[in-house]
């Protein structure tokens, strides 16, 4: 779906853009081909990347593309979700408990009162 919705928001104007919406549509039905084989192949076929979707190479990431400079942690209050806040992917637990509170997540009975209890899991939990 992301992949679907980054197309749709791919500007249309430049040159590059056909080679780089060839490129996510090819990716795009070999990662469908296990779950659609039918429907991958015949798409495969008619859109001219070669006769066989099964002996076309698995995409391979790119390990830059996958490096983020920010994250998103969600914010839990009482079990529920309140929120979400954006850190610098390399910020510590003090970094992260010290970033002012949002106002969407506290309410007016708590009179501003600190959190009791925060919890932090590392990325690779």
């Amino acid at each position: 779906m992301k992949m679907l919705n980054a197309l749709e928001k791919a500007p249309r104007d430049s040159g590059i853009a056909a080679e780089v919406i060839e490129e996510c549509f090819g990716i795009l039905l070999r990662v469908l081909s296990p779950i659609t084989p039918h429907i991958t192949h015949t798409l495969w076929n008619q859109l001219g990347y070669g006769n066989d979707i099964l002996s076309a190479a698995w995409p391979e990431p790119l390990e830059a593309a996958l490096v983020q400079d920010e994250i998103e942690l969600v914010l839990q209050i009482l079990g529920k979700t309140r929120g979400s806040v954006k850190v610098p992917a390399n910020a510590d637990k003090a970094a992260i408990e010290a970033r002012p509170s949002p106002r969407t997540w506290r309410r007016s009975s708590w009179k501003a009162s600190p959190p009791r209890r925060s919890s932090s899991y590392p990325a690779d939990w």
